[in-house]
């Protein structure tokens, strides 16, 4: 992650110790920011708080690349500051193409990170009760049944509340296939931003008491938006540009030219070394 935003820092063949001292300065404060921010909100976990820093540090590094573009595209055409920056994205594909996917790392360390906050957990529930865990109560109000020709299926009831604030109903089941002498588990998920809340059951006993595991998972939604905007960044770096088609166009009628030519045409391509 360093790597990755410290390399647009670097002037091609122009580095100076001035202008890394002026291009480091504000990402390497974000840096010390974003530390000191995930130690008072109460984070403790050293890898945590390094990949959060670093992911700082590559969003500023980016972020002062697309600033100072944009500006001098504005001083060089005019334009007001969305359309210089909207044409520096489209002049220089691969170039800003490429941040594009630097960002989307960004947010999938971010997901990735998240991992080291995940809570697990098993528990047994009779109807009725209730259990907290984090800032969420599960409440388990029924079990219910069902059974084809094809399969039966256990399915609990349970009500997900977050800071006293109802969320959903979840369905966590059992289902087995006579055929196939086969169990699955089909997972409950509540979904948000900040993390993904999984519920399994695990089995029933005979007084109705049902096992469930909980797994809290955050920020995986972070880890898919950094998917997605990886496709993006790298559909737009590789998509040809006006240049690359009229380079293309050339081409072709170059390759059509000599294969219509004559063969003594000194331009013919059989009689090319």
């Amino acid at each position: 992650m360093f790597l990755t935003g410290a390399g647009p820092l670097f002037a091609w063949r122009h580095t100076s110790k001035e202008s890394l001292r002026r291009s480091f300065t504000l990402p390497l404060a974000c840096i010390l920011a974003t530390a000191l921010l995930t130690l008072l909100i109460g984070i403790r976990d050293v890898y945590a708080i390094m990949s959060f820093s670093l992911c700082a540090f590559v969003v500023a590094s980016i972020a002062t690349e697309f600033h100072r573009g944009a500006r001098a595209r504005q001083r060089s055409v005019g334009d007001s500051y969305a359309r210089a920056l909207y044409g520096l994205l489209n002049k220089n594909r691969r170039r800003y193409g490429g941040y594009v996917v630097h960002l989307a790392m960004v947010l999938l360390f971010i997901g990735f990170t998240g991992k080291a906050f995940t809570i697990e957990k098993e528990f047994v529930l009779g109807y009725g009760e209730s259990i907290q865990i984090k800032n969420y109560r599960l409440t388990y109000n029924s079990l219910a049944q069902k059974q084809d020709a094809n399969m039966s299926a256990t399915a609990g009831v349970l009500g997900l509340e977050r800071d006293e604030v109802f969320l959903a109903t979840l369905l966590p089941q059992r289902r087995f296939y006579p055929s196939a002498d086969q169990s699955t588990t089909e997972v409950s998920i509540f979904s948000s931003w900040q993390e993904d809340f999984y519920l399994v059951l695990i089995g029933s006993a005979d007084d109705m008491s049902t096992k469930f595991q909980v797994y809290i998972n955050p920020l995986i939604r972070w880890v898919w938006s950094g998917g997605i905007l990886f496709v993006i960044g790298s559909l737009w770096s590789m998509w040809p540009t006006a240049r690359d088609r009229r380079l293309a166009a050339m081409e072709r009628d170059a390759i059509q030219e000599w294969a219509v030519a004559p063969v003594d045409n000194p331009r013919h391509p059989s009689l090319r070394v």
